[in-house]
This record gives C-alpha cells, structure tokens and sequence, in this order.
C-alpha cells in the first residue's frame, strides 16, 4: 500500500487502518513499527513523527476497535435484537479474530503499560454495563427472573480472568474457551426461550 502521496491529515487513519489489522493478524508484540511502515510504504522517521510510539499508535488502533463494537452493538440493539442474540454476534467476531492471532494478540502486556491500563479500563467498562444487559435479559425473556444477578456477575468476572490469562496460552484457544465457560454459564441463567437461542448458536458453532 502506498500512501506516501496524501497529506498528514489523510495518513493517520490509513496508519491506524492497516496497524489495526496486523496486530490482530500478527499479535501486538510480533508486529514492529518498521513492519508498519514498510506495509505502508513510507519511511519509519514518517511514521514516528506522527505516532511517537508503538504504543501511542496501538491505543488509537484500540479506540478504533472498540469504537466499531460499540456501534455495531448499539445498532444491532436499536434495530430491536434481543440482547443475547447481540451478545453471541460479538462474540463470533471474537472468536474470528482469536483464530488470527491467538493469544499472540494481548502477550507481552507488561510492555505496553498504558495499552495494558486502557485494556483493564475498557474490562471494567464492560463488567459494570453487565448488570445492565442481564436486566434487560430478563425482561426479554431470555433469562430467568430468579436469579441473583450479584452471584452472576462475579461469576461471569471471574470466568473473563480466566479467559484473559496469558497461561491460558497454548492450553486452550479463546474459542473452546468460550464454548465451555461462556455459553455452559448462560445455559445455566436462560429461559426455556433463551436456550431455544443457544441452541441454535451451539449447533451452528459445532458445524462450521
């Protein structure tokens, strides 16, 4: 790709663009900023005056990232889905991408302290907006009104540890992962309507 003929203005998004793709094809730590600048044809010194770090651009390809989730969860939210049918789309777009790369996406973390913060940040995010979702299950019907959501939460935060660990590497991949922490959890809080759903995703997710 050669970009060296547009203006500043134009390259940072192109930069952020192709980064974005190859750390989740590549993992973060394997990919180097003279690998992003060769992808781009443009000099490292080019690359450097507007990314001071690898790590000042890997939080911008992270806030591209998330921002995209978000929309595509809002819209699919909006456009009336139920909120497990949300939740189990973004979690095959997870699983595509963990196939890429791995757990070679997020080793090496300690190197990247401010990403490594955003990351934890952008968890807890997640973690506090769950009580949310699972309200919202339970008024669509697709989980039970008798659980306790206090005792749900801690499980399913303890289950994204478990998830998240980096020894988890080489031992499990994130999708078999998902298939024996996530999905058997929801299994275990759904309506009759609700495993009707995971049922569905369960026979597709073994049949592709």
């Amino acid at each position: 790709m050669i970009v060296a003929t547009l203006n500043r203005e134009d390259i940072r998004p192109v930069i952020v663009e192709t980064a974005l793709k190859m750390f989740v094809t590549k993992g973060i730590d394997s990919v180097r900023m003279d690998d992003i600048a060769s992808e781009l044809s443009i000099s490292k010194r080019t690359l450097y005056e507007m990314f001071a770090s690898k790590e000042n651009l890997l939080l911008e390809c992270f806030e591209l990232h998330t921002s995209r989730l978000r929309e595509m969860t809002d819209l699919e939210l909006s456009g009336g889905k139920d909120v497990l049918s949300v939740t189990l789309n973004y979690l095959d777009m997870m699983i595509a991408e963990s196939k890429k790369a791995g757990y070679a996406f997020v080793s090496n973390l300690d190197k990247y302290p401010k990403f490594k913060e955003k990351l934890e940040l952008h968890t807890a995010d997640l973690n506090s907006h769950f009580q949310e979702f699972l309200e919202r299950g339970i008024e669509q019907g697709m989980f039970r009104s008798d659980i306790d959501i206090e005792i749900v939460l801690q499980a399913f935060r303890a289950m994204s540890r478990l998830i998240a660990d980096e020894q988890m590497a080489g031992k499990a991949s994130f999708e078999s992962l998902v298939n024996s922490t996530v999905i058997v959890l929801f299994r275990g809080i759904a309506t009759q309507k609700g495993m009707e759903k995971l049922d569905e995703y369960r026979f597709k997710f073994n049949n592709r």
